[in-house]
């Protein structure tokens, strides 16, 4: 998370000229990212074909993404606030929505 994703996001980002990434929002890629689909299935996968200890590593993984999931989207709004990527208009709305 601190190390791989850095570095994939630099690969994936650098060659896009065309895009004229921010370094702002390259440091937020590197903070958010969709995550725990592909494990999950992975781990789903082991289950079906009953692999040895299948529902072990299966725990392990919903844990994981669990613990990602809950530190970034607990944190998302903080750094994009804290890299002034959010403008007033959607911050308001994100206020708004979270007051209800």
């Amino acid at each position: 998370m601190f190390i791989a994703r850095p570095i994939v996001v630099l690969l994936c980002t650098y060659p896009d000229k065309i895009a004229k990434w921010e370094r702002k929002e390259i440091l937020f890629m590197f903070w958010t990212r969709e995550t725990g689909v592909i494990p999950a299935a992975l781990a789903g996968l082991l289950i079906t074909m009953k692999i040895e200890n299948a529902e072990m590593i299966s725990s392990i993984t919903f844990l994981a993404v669990f613990a990602t999931l809950s530190i970034q989207a607990t944190t998302t709004r903080f750094v994009a606030r804290h890299l002034n990527l959010l403008d007033t208009v959607s911050q308001n709305t994100l206020d708004e929505t979270l007051r209800r």
